[in-house]
């Protein structure tokens, strides 16, 4: 299982399959994007080493990890797991302000609760 902006994925392959397809796509839209794989590690915190293993496929990112992927090539999160290479790569899409603020938020140890909408009373 991923959790991933609240939604929980099942992802059906292994998880060497998993990281492999990961890893290619990363691979693929640092190149159409002409991001390096240092901005990356720097955007997520980790050390440009971790970024090369998940390149290859040799570890896992975790799943907090994978949003932080999505949301620095803003791409949906199924895009990083498509695995037919003659797909053309995804649009970018904006992560929204929530999105954002909750990865955020995450780093630090907090978790963040919509509020309810109250109106206010005057009595």
């Amino acid at each position: 299982m991923c959790h991933s902006s609240g939604i929980t994925f099942k992802i059906e392959v292994g998880m060497d399959e998993s990281s492999r397809i990961l890893g290619k796509n990363i691979k693929r839209l640092s190149q159409r994007e002409g991001y390096s794989l240092v901005g990356l590690a720097n955007y997520i915190g980790v050390s440009q080493p971790h970024v090369t293993q998940w390149v290859k496929g040799k570890t896992w990112p975790g799943s907090q990890n994978v949003d932080k992927i999505r949301l620095y090539f803003q791409v949906e999160f199924k895009d990083l797991f498509n695995d037919d290479a003659n797909s053309p790569l995804p649009k970018s899409v904006k992560p929204t302000k929530e999105e954002s603020l909750r990865v955020i938020a995450e780093d630090y140890g907090f978790r963040l609760t919509p509020l309810k909408n109250k109106r206010a009373r005057h009595d």
